[in-house]
């Protein structure tokens, strides 16, 4: 965990991946259908006005923790190598419909590093009952 002090609220704590990837996936991060400021603070100010207390566990969940699901679960249906593409990464995260979706594709490589598939992968994380979903398509 870390705090961070929020003009006009104080210190809130915030989850410590969350600071760390926002500067890298901040482009690629979405709230309510708007991008999220370019100041991760102003970012979890955005958060914490609009879900109260439920801010944290947004913070906890708009980094890659989700996309690491994805990645072992793709892990986990192949022996090869696996590359994401990380411009392809979106983080989706909604008050309205109480989820987070996390958006990737990935390269499936073999011994000579050739790409021999490509998949779509979409994780979904409900958060009223914090399930978390997997989604893998093969598109190549």
């Amino acid at each position: 965990m870390n705090s961070l002090w929020i003009l006009g609220h104080g210190p809130l704590l915030v989850d410590l991946q969350f600071v760390v990837d926002y500067e890298r996936l901040r482009k690629h991060m979405t709230f309510n259908d708007v991008n999220m400021p370019a100041d991760c603070r102003e970012g979890v100010r955005l958060l914490y006005e609009t879900l109260g207390v439920k801010y944290f566990t947004y913070t906890k969940y708009m980094n890659q923790t989700l996309g690491n699901f994805g990645y072992e679960a793709v892990k986990k249906i192949t022996d090869h190598h696996i590359i994401v593409d990380m411009p392809t990464i979106n983080i989706n995260a909604s008050s309205h419909r109480s989820e987070i979706v996390f958006f990737f594709h990935c390269n499936v490589l073999n011994k000579s590093l050739t790409t021999i598939n490509t998949y779509d992968v979409e994780v979904k994380m409900n958060m009223t009952t914090y399930n978390i979903t997997v989604g893998c398509r093969v598109y190549k």
